[in-house]
């Protein structure tokens, strides 16, 4: 099979199963919200926050390390040559568990120092062992990507979800829906995840303890770049939550994160669709700079083609979406998503950039992005957060994300030498597609109870943008923006 066939095929499986994992999320998100309530789904907030950022810290850039090691080495993994890929996954996977294992230990200690109660802080140090397992998972990530075998992935995190979602349903079964038992289903979940993707990962490699320090020391070298941005990544895409922790109430935590699971879940669909593509740009941008152009304009075109509808969208349909996943009582949420949207839309671009940096060997540079983002976020957050609580977050985030794109922007035109190209045409034909979406999600009729019928909407939303941009672009530019690569 052609790779243009099987990363069609991995595409596709991602779409598929990110739509899975959404409905899932939002089944948890609806059950958390209902039976814990603002202050306590706060708490649950600040804890997997907590939690996320230890994971961070505990990745040491090991992920794209071993990603772009593999995609060098395009060798068969059943002959000889293939050991050195081995190596390195077993000497990587090491690495991370004593990192992560580290991390745990150190993290727990610190949320002592934290003004939280004393079951938010015993929970964080339960969920800390759950995140152990978190970041096992994701280390392997690089791997199935290689072997364009995603669908492994998002199994995987079916299963985690399914497990969270498992545990949510015997506790309201036992009627003992409690804080405490939604982090013990966390860490179930995880382990769960864990089980199948070590299963699976053998498959390829056969993945043992090994120390060789002076991989290590190589490694760790090549991975420092990696790890300061994605530390400060953490800071400017997490630090708020924390920040409001500290700085507002549990209550405001649990409004914001309400509306911040939309965005989380949203994201990740940009990302593993760049994430897909960076073995694809690293192996062109050495040896076929013109197919390497090609490719990041094709995917700018997809990607600024959703990001636009997707903003629009979103905040023409924040209200029933906050409805949705939760209680009147969270209806404040909406302020919060319609502007979180408009960061999702940043996000979705932001994504290409970061990662040609990353794929061209041009990491280094790009921690000036990370850098000036987290010090952004947290100055804005610090200005913003007390005259406008949640609301005040979720503009620094806006705010960041913008500042942070203009800057990969930038440092790709400079170091890389080329950046995507942008159809003002195509924009404006977009632009339009869009209004008339609008137009027909806000005279959708009902058809089902409020706010059900937000997935009406959304489809005929979605169905009216696509029909309008293929009669305004026509088949052959359409067709132009999935063909990533002929080979």
């Amino acid at each position: 099979m052609s790779f243009a066939k099987r990363f069609t095929a991995n595409a596709l499986i991602q779409v598929g199963g990110k739509f899975v994992v959404l409905l899932i999320s939002l089944a948890n998100v609806k059950l958390l919200t209902s039976f814990l309530g603002v202050e306590v789904f706060g708490q649950y907030t600040t804890i997997l926050t907590y939690v996320i950022i230890l994971g961070m810290f505990a990745d040491l850039g090991l992920n794209v390390i071993l990603a772009r090691e593999i995609a060098e080495h395009e060798e068969h993994e059943d002959v000889p040559e293939g050991t050195r890929s081995h190596f390195a996954v077993s000497n990587i996977f090491t690495m991370r568990l004593v990192a992560v294992i580290c991390v745990m230990l150190l993290g727990s200690a610190a949320v002592w120092l934290f003004p939280y109660t004393t079951q938010v802080k015993l929970l964080t140090m339960l969920a800390a062992f759950g995140m152990v397992f978190m970041s096992l998972v994701q280390v392997f990530h690089g791997v199935f990507q290689k072997h364009l075998r995603t669908d492994k992935i998002m199994i995987g995190d079916i299963l985690s979800r399914l497990g969270l979602l498992t545990a949510i349903g015997l506790a309201l079964y036992f009627n003992s829906l409690i804080l405490t038992w939604v982090i013990v289903g966390y860490v179930i979940s995880q382990i769960l995840q864990f089980g199948y993707i070590f299963f699976n990962i053998r498959k390829y490699y056969d993945v043992t303890v090994q120390t060789d320090m002076s991989y290590w020391r190589d490694t760790l070298r090549q991975a420092l770049p990696m790890f300061i941005i994605i530390t400060l990544n953490t800071v400017y895409f997490q630090i708020d939550k924390l920040m409001l922790s500290v700085m507002d109430s549990q209550a405001a935590v649990g409004y914001y994160g309400a509306a911040y699971k939309i965005l989380e879940i949203l994201v990740t669909f940009p990302g593993m669709f760049v994430g897909l593509l960076v073995p694809l740009m690293t192996k062109h941008y050495l040896y076929a700079p013109d197919n390497f152009e090609d490719v990041i304009n094709k995917a700018f075109n997809i990607l600024y083609s959703l990001a636009i509808p997707v903003a629009v969208g979103g905040i023409l349909l924040a209200k029933p979406i906050v409805l949705l996943i939760s209680e009147d009582d969270f209806l404040p949420s909406q302020w919060a998503l319609k502007v979180l949207f408009m960061a999702v839309s940043i996000i979705f671009v932001s994504n290409l950039f970061g990662h040609i940096l990353i794929s061209t060997k041009h990491q280094d540079p790009s921690m000036l992005a990370s850098f000036l983002g987290a010090f952004a976020n947290i100055g804005f957050n610090l200005l913003l957060i007390p005259m406008y609580s949640f609301i005040g977050a979720a503009i620094a985030t806006v705010i960041t994300e913008g500042l942070v794109l203009f800057i990969y922007m930038l440092l790709t035109l400079y170091f890389v030498k080329r950046t995507p190209r942008i159809s003002l045409i195509h924009v404006l034909r977009v632009m339009l597609a869009t209004a008339f979406m609008s137009l027909a999600i806000l005279y959708s009729p009902q058809i089902l109870p409020l706010p059900w019928n937000v997935f009406v909407q959304a489809i005929i939303g979605g169905s009216v943008f696509c029909v309008m941009l293929y009669l305004f672009t026509g088949k052959a530019n359409i067709y132009t923006l999935y063909v990533i690569d002929k080979s």
